[in-house]
């Protein structure tokens, strides 16, 4: 891994062995890399690095642990170390709906739900 202050050892990712696929890019400053077990070569995940944002990405994780939705992804494991803050989850190879998001008014994305 080729983040600073990022300790694999400390940081390990519960039972998760990954290792680095491709990196995906990422709005707003995330750095989220495309991760796949080594236990089990079929699964995938995204791991999202929040350099400096601790506060949003508890947030997040907290808005979104207890949601059991088939279009919200779940997180599976997070860690803060230091000034990084990471977060892994299922990967879904549509991509993110981020975009489609900014253009809806609150009405049509409640509906979704």
């Amino acid at each position: 891994w080729d983040f600073p202050s990022f300790d694999q050892k400390s940081g390990a990712l519960d039972v998760l062995d990954l290792k680095k696929v491709s990196y995906l890019g990422g709005p707003d400053k995330y750095d989220v890399m495309l991760c796949e077990s080594n236990q089990d070569a079929k699964k995938k995940f995204v791991l999202r690095f929040f350099p400096r944002k601790s506060e949003r990405f508890i947030r997040e994780h907290r808005a979104v642990k207890g949601i059991r939705h088939p279009n919200i992804v779940k997180p599976i494991s997070f860690r803060i170390l230091g000034n990084i803050s990471y977060m892994v989850t299922n990967y879904f190879p549509r991509g993110s709906l981020a975009r489609y998001i900014g253009e809806m008014d609150i009405c049509t994305i409640v509906r979704y739900f």
